[in-house]
Order: structure tokens, then C-alpha cells, then sequence
């Protein structure tokens, strides 16, 4: 069974920091954190971080989003003043 995927804004997701992180543990679901609608990072279940870390290394592997994490490092953006 797959679990739930909800994007959430940074904004949003400060405000309710411990429910989403309950909703995560809980429902193992996994939140797409989005600032500017573009999806920055996830917040995901214990339980589906230590599949990604079993994931076999010699299978790449394509974001939620669908795109590879590196297509965000050549933005301009100072990520660290947030």
C-alpha cells in the first residue's frame, strides 16, 4: 500500500511543525515541504527512511517530484536564510 504524499507550503508547516510530524510517524505518510511552490525537501516516516537508506546504491534514484535533487544547485539561492 502506498502511503499518502502531501505538499505543504514552508509557511504552513512551521505553524503546525508537531501534526505533520504526528501525521508522518502515524499515518506514514510523507510530506513534500514547497517553498515558492517548488518542492525543497521531505519530511518522511521513520520507517520509510530506513527503506531509503536499505535502497539498493546501484539503482539511481528519482526524487517524489520526479526530478534528481541536483537540478536545485545551480539556482542563486542562500538556502541557509530561511
Amino acid at each position: 500500500m502506498r502511503n499518502e504524499v502531501i505538499n505543504m507550503g514552508l509557511t504552513e508547516a512551521r505553524a503546525s511543525l508537531g501534526k505533520i510530524v504526528k501525521k508522518s510517524y502515524m499515518d506514514n505518510t510523507t510530506i513534500i515541504l514547497e517553498k515558492g511552490g517548488l518542492p525543497i525537501a521531505a519530511l518522511v516516516s521513520i520507517h520509510d527512511l530506513e527503506k531509503i537508506r536499505n535502497y539498493d546504491s546501484d539503482t539511481e534514484m528519482v526524487g517524489l517530484a520526479g526530478f534528481h535533487s541536483e537540478s536545485f544547485t545551480d539556482d542563486d539561492e542562500d538556502y541557509t536564510k530561511w
